[in-house]
């Protein structure tokens, strides 16, 4: 699992999206969930309309919490992934999320908001003329209504939105011949939350969402009878441990683990929080066993080598790593910890040469990623690759030019170079102004 700091649109609320102030958030880097959100997508796409690609983040959020922002990214949290009941209840939130965009909800926000700011304007300056040419205190009145007739139109619409996304997500899980009552634990425990911090029924009636009472209607109406015929148990087993792993990386204890896993998944959690609290024999003994029980869940071999690596053991590390990326050589954050932790005076100039070209997929998929722009200018150095050494060199000293500076210095090396592979990677800086 890696975290990297991500700037990114939106305000923080469970199910919901919103297309306004900007925050920073930090996104997870994690293969084995991005991969099990994709066939849950996958499986949500099977039995309704949506054609275009879904993008996904996953974010460090403790709270159960995603949503859709302008970019029509579905941003998830891990708490969503830790504690929802079961993949189930992961489906169907995802599939609430989609129904956002299947229904073209952030267009129809975007308009909404675009004519509620013109009125709003519109009607304000009206009565502030108003209220100076006949100083008229009624009139003041009528500006805070006015002002809140309109906030009260927003909220109304956007609930709408809510139900409809709540009625496609119902209705995929039936499509899917899948329980409710994942469902229902998870709307119950965000309902919980909710009393734990004070948020009472009567605040939610100024929410964007239907308050519980109606969501829980809504599941028990739309809910066909003769469910959990297509039930996965492989699925729920694949989500739980990664369920495990992430309450392993977000708790500094296991006194609540047994609220959300139990056996194996339990000493999956707990071997993580072992390692975390410097206990790596206890950790690596739990981890061991269920390596051995496991044989075919090689994401327990990742989590090995980030264990190792994190206690200085490099070279036990790389071993469990390289035979994470020969079973999924698609994996790129494992192929970026093995290059970031190559040393490359232990190889002759004919492996420097194969190292460098195997890995320059890297550079296009992290091309802000600073310790491996700094390791591959390191290794163009021993190879003598100038151009290359003038590109990463231009990179590191981006701040320093200004944004016409940057891209002459970058087209210059372009049109000098003899190199495919950098004249690509100079096109994508400069397309996308990296």
């Amino acid at each position: 699992m890696v975290v990297v700091n991500n700037k990114k649109l939106i305000f923080l609320i469970i199910l919901v999206f919103f297309i306004s102030n900007k925050l920073y958030c930090s996104v997870i880097l994690d293969y084995e969930a991005e991969q099990f959100i994709k066939k849950i997508n996958s499986l949500i796409l099977s039995v309704n309309d949506y054609k275009n690609d879904i993008n996904i983040r996953i974010i460090k959020d403790d709270n159960i919490n995603a949503y859709v922002n302008e970019e029509k990214i579905i941003n998830i949290s891990t708490g969503l992934i830790s504690k929802a009941p079961s993949y189930v209840s992961l489906l169907g939130v995802l599939a609430h999320e989609i129904g956002h965009l299947e229904k073209h909800h952030i267009v129809k926000r975007k308009e909404s908001i675009e004519k509620l700011q013109t009125l709003n304007t519109l009607g304000s300056l009206s009565l502030i003329a108003s209220t100076f040419l006949s100083n008229n205190t009624e009139m003041i009145q009528a500006l805070a209504v006015n002002q809140v007739g309109i906030n009260n139109f927003y909220i109304n619409f956007t609930k709408e939105q809510e139900k409809e996304a709540d009625h496609y997500a119902i209705e995929t899980i039936n499509k899917l011949e899948l329980p409710k009552e994942p469902l229902l634990i998870l709307l119950n425990m965000l309902e919980e939350d909710s009393i734990r911090r004070g948020i009472e029924e009567e605040h939610k009636k100024f929410s964007t969402h239907p308050i519980y009472k109606d969501r829980y209607d809504i599941i028990e109406k739309k809910f066909t009878i003769n469910q959990n015929h297509s039930f996965d148990k492989n699925l729920e087993k694949e989500f739980n441990f990664i369920k495990a792993k992430f309450l392993g990386h977000s708790l500094n204890d296991y006194k609540n683990l047994k609220k959300y896993l139990n056996q194996p998944y339990l000493n999956y959690a707990k071997s993580i929080i072992f390692s975390k609290n410097g206990d790596l024999e206890n950790s690596l003994n739990l981890l061991n066993s269920l390596i051995n029980s496991e044989k075919d869940n090689y994401y327990l071999l990742e989590t090995k080598a980030d264990i190792l690596l994190s206690y200085g053991y490099k070279t036990e590390a790389l071993k469990f790593y390289k035979k994470v990326l020969h079973k999924n050589p698609k994996n790129s954050y494992i192929q970026v910890r093995i290059f970031n932790n190559i040393d490359f005076n232990t190889h002759n100039m004919e492996e420097q040469n194969n190292i460098f070209k195997s890995n320059i997929n890297l550079l296009f998929n992290f091309p802000n990623y600073k310790i491996l722009n700094l390791k591959y200018k390191n290794l163009s150095i021993i190879l003598n690759k100038n151009d290359w050494i003038s590109f990463f060199t231009i990179k590191e000293n981006k701040q320093n030019l200004s944004e016409n500076e940057y891209l002459f210095e970058l087209n210059k090396i372009s049109e000098e170079t003899s190199d495919k592979y950098l004249s690509k990677l100079i096109k994508k800086h400069v397309n996308h102004n990296i």
